[in-house]
């Protein structure tokens, strides 16, 4: 059985952070769910998060 890890996200964790957020974004317009579609969240905003300590990762 895998180990799962759970910790603070760091900036060196952004792009692959990003990059799983782009796919689920792509994925949710073709199914028609309108969740993310205004620009939210954007690479900036994902930065911002980790910097003020609010991101996790797995």
């Amino acid at each position: 059985m895998a180990t799962i890890t759970y910790r603070q996200a760091t900036m060196a964790d952004a792009d692959a952070i990003w990059q799983i957020i782009a796919d689920a974004k792509a994925v949710m317009s073709i199914d028609q769910n309108p969740q993310w579609d205004n620009g939210y969240p954007s690479p900036e905003i994902i930065k911002a998060d980790i910097a003020k300590g609010y991101a996790y990762v797995l």
